[in-house]
């Protein structure tokens, strides 16, 4: 049960990270849109360039496990159906099972990633 809770909550960390970057990748839209650059100063521009370049890195790492996200999730509802389907067929559901668990385990690994990515850019 403890390991379920603990994987629960990493999983919860994952997601509130993936928040986190979309809305980094949002607000970097909204930001290369409303600025018009003769109306800033130097430093002003200067700061917004570093700025958009932050959030251009977050916003492809967000369109990169978005992608990865999607790719076992679609997997794992394949391999679901095939549980639901074959109901008289024992090595197709232990293939699908394992097919789930694998897919489980990427996107843990990739929530941890998540994770990871929202410490680098904490604010």
């Amino acid at each position: 049960m403890r390991k379920v809770l603990r994987q629960n909550l990493r999983v919860r960390q994952g997601l509130a990270a993936l928040g986190l970057l979309s809305a980094t990748y949002w607000a970097s839209r909204a930001l290369r849109k409303r600025t018009p650059a003769a109306q800033v100063s130097a430093n002003d521009a200067e700061e917004a360039g570093r700025l958009r370049e932050r959030l251009a890195v977050q916003s492809r790492e967000l369109l990169r496990l978005d992608h990865e996200l999607r790719t076992p999730i679609g997997a794992a509802r394949a391999a679901l159906e095939i549980l639901q389907s074959a109901t008289d067929d024992e090595d197709l559901q232990a293939e699908a099972r394992r097919v789930i668990a694998r897919q489980l385990a990427r996107m843990t690994a990739l929530t941890e990633e998540l994770r990871g990515l929202a410490q680098r850019y904490p604010d």
